[in-house]
């Protein structure tokens, strides 16, 4: 059955069941967070609110390619 055979009350039907488990699926991922308890340090906080700024003025961070050449060369 297509989208177009559906009548207005199964269409909305579909629509609320699509949101639904969408809502339920997003709940369970954020319950079933191991971290969520826990409290970040407020060094690591200072990190995160900085490179938000930085990115919300259109700065770019360090390649992605650039931080694996440095973590291989940790090894």
């Amino acid at each position: 059955m297509q989208i177009k055979d559906l009548s207005i009350n199964d269409f909305k039907s579909l629509i609320q069941d699509t949101v639904k488990e969408t809502i339920e699926q997003t709940l369970i991922e954020y319950l079933d967070d191991p971290d969520f308890d826990l409290n970040l340090k407020q060094e690591v906080k200072k990190r995160l609110i900085k490179s938000q700024e930085n990115t919300e003025k259109g700065e770019k961070g360090i390649p992605l390619t650039e931080v694996i050449k440095q973590l291989n060369n940790l090894k």
